[in-house]
């Protein structure tokens, strides 16, 4: 602050200068009024600058205050165990006093309204206004047309799933599922490891809420993947059967 009331002194000589050096009363006009500018940008920095050497003293006084002030005499209340808890049983008849002058008490002053006959005349007298109860129209998006960047189509997808639709007794390992989708399709293989993997983490809970009867999985038992084009582990991949009436009895007997 002492910074900017230094330069803005200087700037204020400049001006004063140029302005009784100026022969043009346009610009000496327009020196005053940037003169009266700068005095005021003075007088803001001054006030500035008195207020931050009085805030020091004024927190550490308000701080001491704070830190000393005896304690409040009135116990605070206990909103559950005072209010709640002993209102709960109640019928609603009875419990609307306690809370009516909790609230009227812990909202604090409230200044009534005084109704002027003129307000009154001119809102009576005012016709209702149109509200659409749908609201604003919205405009029309211009749709675009996405193209279809997707790698599988849905005749390969179906075969996919055909190849992993198995007994819940009988599951593969994932290599001989590679085999069998790369003897039918040479791009099927990778739509298997992926649809395997994906397995390696099943969905039981979102199954189980849609009320699926089956859900396939892949578990990894430590064997190494022995494929041309893929690596990693020879995942177990099978079917499991869900019991969805036993999980929503379950659900029901712990709620």
């Amino acid at each position: 602050v002492a910074d900017r009331y230094r330069h803005e002194n200087a700037i204020l000589t400049n001006i004063r200068k140029a302005r009784d050096e100026a022969e043009d009363p346009e610009h000496k006009r327009r020196a005053a009024e940037l003169v009266d500018i700068v005095k005021d940008c003075i007088r803001r920095h001054t006030q500035l600058q008195s207020r931050l050497l009085e805030a020091g003293p004024l927190f550490r006084a308000e701080q001491d205050r704070q830190a000393f002030a005896t304690p409040a005499a009135h116990a605070g209340l206990d909103l559950y165990g005072q209010l709640l808890a002993p209102l709960l049983p109640l019928p609603v008849e009875q419990s609307l006093r306690a809370t009516d002058a909790f609230f009227a008490h812990g909202t604090g002053l409230r200044t009534p309204t005084s109704v002027r006959v003129g307000d009154l005349v001119d809102l009576l007298l005012t016709p209702p206004l149109e509200r659409e109860h749908l609201g604003m129209e919205m405009p029309e998006p211009d749709l675009i047309a996405t193209p279809d960047d997707s790698r599988f189509s849905d005749a390969q997808l179906s075969s996919a799933m055909a190849l992993l639709d198995l007994e819940h007794d009988a599951p593969r390992r994932l290599s001989g599922l590679l085999a069998e989708a790369r003897r039918s399709d040479p791009e099927l293989p990778y739509l298997v490891a992926l649809l395997a993997v994906h397995a390696a983490s099943p969905p039981v809970g979102t199954a189980y809420r849609q009320g699926e009867r089956r859900l396939l999985f892949a578990v990894d038992d430590g064997t190494e993947l022995d494929d041309p084009e893929f690596g990693g582990a020879d995942l177990i991949v099978g079917m499991a059967l869900l019991d969805a009436a036993g999980m929503a009895a379950d659900r029901k007997e712990a709620s």
